[in-house]
């Protein structure tokens, strides 16, 4: 990746994960478990940090949508989805209300991805 392209995704107001990113940290991450469990552990960590404020969530779906407090607002979108038994992916799409991000909605991101290794066995990144 160019020096251009990141330092355009640095100043940029909007980052999300997709299957096929071509930077590894972005791409959908797949763990060993239902999509009601995992629904279940992202509200916990949701609820459990009070810089998150879960707004809106449909299980049917797979989604949360959550407001995330901090210098700035950032709106976070949790899409997820059992792609078959026991194997789930998770996809995060992060925009700061206003302005640039510098970065942070990646932080967020890698943050949560870490915590959700830690509560399922992480398969990998990608469909393989």
């Amino acid at each position: 990746m160019s020096v251009k392209s990141k330092l355009s995704q640095l100043f940029s107001g909007h980052v999300e994960t997709a299957e096929h990113h071509v930077e590894a940290e972005l791409r959908t991450h797949y763990y060993k478990t239902t999509k009601d469990r995992m629904m279940k552990e992202l509200n916990r960590i949701f609820n459990e940090n009070e810089r998150f404020e879960v707004v809106a969530q449909s299980a049917e779906r797979g989604e949360i949508t959550v407001n995330v407090h901090g210098k700035k607002l950032y709106y976070l979108v949790v899409s997820v989805i059992m792609v078959r038994p026991f194997r789930t992916a998770v996809d995060f799409t992060v925009t700061a209300k206003r302005g640039m991000d510098f970065g942070f909605g990646r932080k967020i991101m890698a943050s949560l991805y870490e915590s959700l290794a830690r509560s399922f066995e992480y398969i990998g990144t990608g469909e393989n």
